[in-house]
């Protein structure tokens, strides 16, 4: 199954795992409306990183809005739009950040490691980027009228799984960012134990560099398992039973993952 079907299938998962009532055409909506946000998200992401082709710009443009119109053809409550506008201004925040953040410059194929490297201290910060795929299940709480304290502790379950995401995505692309010169909340360990320890980073040298992070990489997986404990409280406080589908096909798999990193014996 493509990422973009597993990524869609959330809301429907998520109703299932919160009510008994069948499927309802309301939810094939939301799965419709988190691939046009998916295939939006991809291109727009590429280009920011200066993979993409910006002719495709329109493309993403007309995806972008056709997950805006599936929204508002809902005609949820004024406080639904309320978080939705809010959610989307936030992932437009985060976009132009990204576009303003530092990046790494070489010499004769060797990293400058900068002065002062990011900190991300706060990281379910890393949730804002993506934080629209929280969106459908949001609509979903609405919908079934569960009442502005379990929307809330669903918006911060997702900021938690999402942020888990984010990192587990970065820990498998760390070297590849570092290459484009993009410094993430999963490499920044290297650059800072390098510059600790006054290493080189070489990139003809990619063994010394897996080195050092194979050192330091289970600072990202422990970190990754307590965005997923996070998550999982919260899921239980909105009514999410431990093995229901919905978290078994998102945050389990990213939690397993982490722990099956950090033990890979077990």
């Amino acid at each position: 199954m493509k990422i973009e079907n597993i990524v869609a299938n959330w809301p429907i998962l998520f109703f299932q795992s919160l009510t008994e009532r069948k499927k309802e055409n309301f939810t094939k909506i939301l799965f419709k409306a988190n691939i046009y946000w998916w295939r939006a998200y991809n291109i727009y992401d590429d280009i920011l990183d200066g993979d993409g082709d910006s002719s495709r710009l329109p493309i993403a443009n007309t995806y972008f809005i056709k997950f805006i119109t599936s929204y508002y053809n809902l005609n949820l409550s004024k406080k639904f739009y309320k978080i939705f506008n809010k959610i989307i201004t936030t992932v437009e925040q985060a976009n132009k950040k990204e576009l303003l953040e530092q990046k790494l410059k070489f010499k004769n194929g060797k990293i400058l490691i900068p002065k002062k490297l990011p900190k991300f201290s706060i990281l379910k910060t890393l949730s804002n980027k993506s934080m629209a795929l929280s969106l459908g299940s949001i609509a979903i709480m609405y919908h079934l009228d569960l009442g502005t304290k379990k929307i809330n502790l669903c918006i911060e379950f997702f900021k938690n799984f999402l942020s888990a995401k984010q990192l587990s995505d970065d820990s498998h692309d760390w070297l590849e960012d570092l290459i484009k010169g993009k410094i993430t909340a999963a490499n920044v360990h290297v650059l800072q134990e390098a510059k600790k320890h006054n290493i080189a980073l070489d990139l003809k040298n990619k063994n010394s560099l897996f080195k050092i992070f194979l050192k330091i990489n289970y600072i990202n997986g422990k970190n990754v398992i307590k965005l997923c404990e996070r998550a999982n409280i919260y899921a239980n406080k909105i009514g999410l039973q431990k093995n229901c589908k919905f978290l078994n096909n998102t945050v389990t798999i990213i939690e397993n993952a982490a722990k099956k990193a950090l033990n890979p014996e077990t």
